[in-house]
């Protein structure tokens, strides 16, 4: 009102000393103002103090809010959850043995050569609590050198290191080499029974000492001829106990293993190449198999970035789809879970 006033004012006289004493009044008057005192004008701080700290609680409760959207909310926006083919698979983080993410991980079915895991674990603790060498000799039996499924080519008769036979279980995922290992080391296990009966006995009881109340073992090599079943939750497991054994490691990481061998017929060098393709792409091993009623089969093992995951695809649509899926749900795990 007092600015209407004061525009009419200039507007209807003309009187312009009378007008420039109203002004120099007003600014005498805006001045006594500015000095004031500071105790007179308390009462106006607290006030505006209030209102910034309400301002701020508002604006700290609106960027905290976003934060209540679950991980699993912006995983699935943005890396959606990889199509696998594989019947039962399981991600887990090793050192806490998480779980990251699975289907039918729980559900009973054949592995076929993933057994071998648990024959390769069994071997060197044996060895190991034996105070045996990896050094000593084995003679391939009649038996080893004819069965049939994948093989490392041993021959009857031939003299193998045991150090060569891990390798020969593990990368061509020879079938002779389980038996003889089994046939070696169930000796050693109890001299008065079957070796291979003997060697079974301690993989299961192997299993049971690690909790893998889903999990039994038939043979030591996987084929369907006698069934050996466990669940993808227990072969995470068991994998995950295995690479903590630096023999164990070291030979599910080898791409290529070169070895001479002993036979009455003579010598000859023989080169076993690993079944596993993901070796080149920073998968650190473990172990493939497939049988008819397993169907392909694969355990893995991940190292990177600090980070480390076991993988386990059982019964995948084909042999070649579970390269393609362990790396999908490598860069699904790696970037977005773990």
């Amino acid at each position: 009102m007092e600015i209407r006033t004061f525009s009419s004012e200039i507007s209807l006289n003309t009187n312009l000393p009378a007008l420039s004493l109203r002004l120099s009044s007003r600014k005498s008057t805006s001045s006594k103002k500015t000095l004031t005192p500071i105790s007179k004008t308390r009462h106006s701080r607290p006030l505006l103090k209030k209102k910034n700290f309400a301002s701020t609680k508002i604006l700290t409760s609106t960027t905290i809010k976003p934060r209540f959207l679950t991980n699993l909310s912006i995983t699935k926006q943005l890396c959606p959850r990889p199509l696998v083919s594989a019947e039962c698979w399981i991600t887990l983080e090793t050192l806490s043995t998480k779980q990251l993410d699975g289907k039918n991980e729980d559900l009973p079915r054949e592995i076929a050569s993933l057994s071998k895991i648990m024959t390769l674990i069994t071997v060197i603790q044996e060895i190991a609590r034996k105070k045996r060498s990896f050094e000593e000799v084995v003679t391939i039996s009649l038996k080893a050198s004819s069965i049939e499924g994948t093989s490392a080519d041993l021959k009857f008769g031939d003299e193998v290191k045991i150090w060569d036979l891990l390798h020969g279980l593990m990368l061509p995922s020879g079938n002779d080499a389980a038996i003889a290992l089994a046939e070696f080391v169930g000796g050693m296990i109890n001299r008065n029974a079957d070796p291979i009966s003997s060697f079974v006995d301690k993989m299961n009881t192997n299993a049971k000492v690690l909790k893998l109340n889903d999990t039994f073992f038939n043979n030591p090599h996987g084929m369907s001829t006698s069934v050996n079943l466990s669940t993808a939750r227990d072969m995470a497991m068991l994998a995950n106990y295995a690479i903590k054994m630096s023999t164990f490691r070291q030979v599910v990481s080898t791409k290529k293993h070169v070895c001479n061998i002993y036979n009455p017929n003579g010598t000859r060098k023989v080169e076993w190449v690993n079944t596993n393709a993901l070796l080149d792409k920073g998968f650190k091993g473990i172990k493939t198999g497939i049988t008819p009623a397993a169907g392909p089969c694969l355990c893995f093992f991940v190292e990177k970035k600090k980070k480390s995951m076991i993988g386990v695809l059982l019964n995948s649509r084909s042999m070649d789809a579970r390269w393609s899926e362990a790396s999908k749900l490598l860069k699904y795990s790696i970037n977005y879970l773990l």
